[in-house]
């Protein structure tokens, strides 16, 4: 038997061959084809899963972000509650204060004139006194201190 490549080939075989080798062709361009699509198909896949994943961390951030925000406004409200306690506070420390001054006045006023009314008393006992020592009337308390006649010094 001779080698093949050297026997002809019979012109209904050539067609044949030619057609089943289109068919083939065409079949792997198909498949190809279909392997492109189910590529194409799975990276759109992909990418919708990415789209829902990154869908989902936003919806994520916005809730941590009202999170935060009430939680800001929480410390805002109770920073604002602290000041207007500390506000009335020193508001009353300043009355209270204010109101001591006063009494330390008063105090010190009523303080005042009794030392001055024990003088008084103290002086007219003097006057008194001298008056009984020298005969003399004793003064009022309305009246001036009477004045001792100068002596002469040396």
């Amino acid at each position: 038997m001779p080698p093949r490549s050297r026997r002809k080939r019979a012109p209904s075989t050539e067609a044949g061959r030619d057609l089943a080798e289109q068919a083939r062709m065409l079949g792997e361009m198909r498949r190809e084809q279909a392997e492109h699509r189910r590529d194409d198909a799975e990276e759109n896949r992909r990418m919708e899963e990415e789209a829902r994943q990154s869908a989902e961390k936003a919806r994520d951030s916005a809730e941590d972000a009202r999170r935060s925000a009430e939680q800001a406004r929480n410390a805002l409200n109770e920073v604002r509650r602290i000041a207007e306690h500390l506000r009335r506070h020193a508001e009353q420390e300043r009355v209270t204060a204010e109101q001591g001054r006063r009494r330390g006045f008063e105090r010190s006023k009523s303080e005042t004139l009794e030392a001055v009314r024990e003088q008084a008393e103290v002086l007219s006992e003097m006057r008194a006194s001298a008056a009984e020592l020298g005969g003399k009337e004793p003064a009022t308390l309305d009246e001036p201190a009477r004045r001792r006649p100068r002596t002469k010094r040396r």
